[in-house]
């Protein structure tokens, strides 16, 4: 349950991941009540 926030929390502590993987526009392609966008401020 809840599992994007538990790797969001993963993602503020490594920047070159995120950096690489979110550029651009995308899309968000999941099931349940965690979307992506949720986090998109950290």
């Amino acid at each position: 349950m809840h599992e994007t926030r538990k790797s969001a929390v993963r993602w503020v502590h490594e920047p070159a991941f995120v950096d690489h993987h979110f550029r651009g526009d995308g899309i968000d392609v999941r099931t349940g009540d965690d979307p992506l966008r949720s986090y998109a401020h950290m």
